[in-house]
């Protein structure tokens, strides 16, 4: 379902707009769709990005350190019996 909308921008982005929609032919709005989209997709993985970096940005625990000494003690025996 597509949703319309009116906007304001400069006119020298609409004319680039105009000449980017025409050489690719498609419409404007098609490349307002697309540059939305791919805004969208880097603020979601500006997002996860930030999350990591606060769950990273603590050292592990010992907790975490010992499970980690024992999924590593697991793998390796498991690639040994491989």
């Amino acid at each position: 379902m597509n949703v319309k909308t009116s906007i304001s921008i400069d006119e020298k982005l609409f004319k680039g707009l105009e000449e980017i929609a025409e050489d690719w032919h498609v419409s404007r709005s098609d490349i307002f769709s697309q540059a939305v989209t791919q805004f969208l997709e880097r603020q979601r993985n500006l997002k996860i990005f930030k999350e990591l970096n606060k769950v990273y940005a603590n050292p592990p625990s010992d907790e975490d350190k010992q499970f980690q000494q024992e999924a590593l003690k697991h793998s390796l025996k498991a690639v040994d019996e491989w």
